[in-house]
C-alpha cells in the first residue's frame, strides 16, 4: 500500500508538502496541490489523512443506499463499504429503496439533510435526473449499476461477459438446448446479462429464454415451470440471479427432476446457505465485498478532494465448481467448463480483479 513518501515521490514534492495539501493548508501553490491530489488518486493512497480531514466534521457519516437489504449480494456490498470506512471512524447509514425510484429521491434528500460526508448508491432510477445530486450533493460512488450520464465513479461486474461465459460453459459440457431464467428487463445488471446470453448464441445450440419475470425465488419458480413444460425441453438451466436459482431448485424438486442427473443448473451468483439449497451450485460468484470495499476506498479518495474524473470500474466474477453441472448424456462436463473458465479469465484467484473500462472528464 502506498505511503506519504510514495505520494511525494510521484508528485515531485516533499512529504511535508503532501501533508500540507492533505490538511487543506492554503499555503500551497494551486498547481502543486493539483499535482499532489492527482498522485493520491493514481496510487490509491488511503491515509490517516482522510481521518484527519474528517476530524473537522463531527458527523463522520457515509450513506449506503441499496435496492434490497434481504439479498445476500447487497449485504456483502455494505460489509465491503464498512471494511473501507470503519478504520477511519466513519459510521454508515444504510437505507433500502426496495428498487423503487420514487423512494430513492426522499432517501437521498434525507441523507443530505443528515450532512453525510458521502454516499454509496446502487441506483434504482432508470431515467432519474442525477445532475443536481452530482452538482450540489456530497461525493457519490455507484455500485452494481450505472446511470445514463457518466456523473459518478461506478463499480460494476462484468455482467455481459459473465453471462456469455455461462452459456459457453453449458455448450462446452455438451448441452445443446439451454434454458435461461432471464428475470426482469431492468435494472442494468439484468439487461447486461441477457445481452451476454444472446451474444453467445451459436448454430449448434437452441437458446430458450423464459418470459421476463421478477428477480427472486418466486420469479425463479415461474421461469423454471415455463421452461420445463415447453419444447424442446432444456437439459440445462442458466439462472441470471442468485435468488432465482433457489426458486429453480425448488421447482425442479417439486417436479421430480433431479439435479444434475436430469437437468443441470448454472447460476450467475452463488446462493447463500439456504434450506432450498440441496445441491452445491456451479456458476459465477459475485465479488460483492470487493465491490463495496473498492467503492468505499474510492469515496475516501473523493473526500480528500482529488480531481473528479468519473470512471467505471469492472469487477470480474469468479467461477465456482459445485455439483449442479453434468453433461446431458451423464458424462462429466465439469472439466470442459473449468478449462473454459481459465481461458476466459473467470478462474478463481485470491486477488480482486478490477479494470477501468472508461472515464469522462
Amino acid at each position: 500500500m502506498a505511503n506519504i513518501k510514495d505520494v511525494a515521490r510521484e508528485a515531485g514534492v516533499s512529504p511535508s508538502t503532501v501533508s500540507r495539501v492533505l490538511r487543506g493548508t492554503k499555503r500551497v501553490d494551486p498547481a502543486t496541490r493539483e499535482r499532489v491530489l492527482a498522485a493520491v488518486e493514481r496510487l490509491g493512497y488511503r491515509p490517516s489523512a482522510a481521518a484527519r480531514m474528517l476530524r473537522g466534521d463531527p458527523s463522520h457519516l457515509v450513506g449506503v443506499v441499496v435496492p434490497n437489504m434481504a439479498n445476500e449480494f447487497f449485504i456483502k456490498v455494505v460489509h465491503g463499504v464498512e471494511e473501507a470506512t470503519a478504520p477511519l471512524g466513519i459510521n454508515l447509514i444504510v437505507a433500502s429503496t426496495k428498487g423503487d425510484p420514487d423512494k430513492e429521491g426522499p432517501i437521498l434528500d434525507a441523507l443530505i439533510g443528515h450532512r453525510v460526508n458521502g454516499i454509496v448508491l446502487a441506483p434504482s432510477g432508470v431515467a432519474t435526473d442525477y445532475v443536481p445530486l452530482a452538482r450540489k450533493g456530497p461525493p457519490v460512488v455507484l455500485v452494481d449499476r450505472v446511470v445514463e450520464e457518466p456523473l459518478f465513479d461506478a463499480f460494476v461486474e462484468d455482467n455481459a461477459n459473465g453471462a456469455r461465459f455461462l452459456v459457453e460453459a453449458a455448450r462446452a459440457a455438451g448441452h445443446r438446448v439451454i434454458g435461461v431464467l432471464r428475470g426482469p428487463d431492468r435494472p442494468y445488471p439484468a439487461a447486461e446479462r441477457m445481452a451476454g446470453v444472446l451474444a453467445a448464441d451459436a448454430p449448434d445450440i437452441v437458446l430458450r429464454p423464459s418470459a421476463p419475470s421478477p428477480w427472486g425465488v418466486e420469479g425463479g419458480r415461474l421461469a423454471t415451470r415455463e421452461l420445463m413444460h415447453g419444447e424442446p425441453r432444456p437439459t440445462v438451466l442458466i439462472s441470471l440471479q442468485n435468488e432465482m436459482t433457489l426458486g429453480a431448485l425448488l421447482e425442479l424438486k417439486l417436479l421430480g427432476v433431479r439435479v444434475p442427473e436430469d437437468v443441470s443448473v448454472l447460476s450467475y451468483g452463488i446462493p447463500a446457505d439456504n434450506p432450498l439449497l440441496y445441491v452445491q451450485v456451479t456458476g459465477l460468484e459475485h465479488q460483492a465485498i470487493a465491490m463495496g470495499r473498492s467503492a468505499g476506498q474510492q469515496l475516501l479518495t473523493r473526500l480528500l478532494g482529488a480531481p473528479h474524473r468519473p470512471r467505471t470500474h469492472v469487477l470480474v466474477p469468479r467461477f465456482v465448481l459445485g455439483q449442479s453441472l453434468a453433461g446431458p448424456d451423464g458424462r462429466d462436463g465439469t472439466a470442459a467448463a473449468r478449462a473454459l473458465a481459465t481461458r476466459r479469465g473467470f478462474a478463481p484467484t485470491t486477488a480482486d480483479r478490477i479494470a477501468v473500462i472508461g472515464e469522462s472528464s
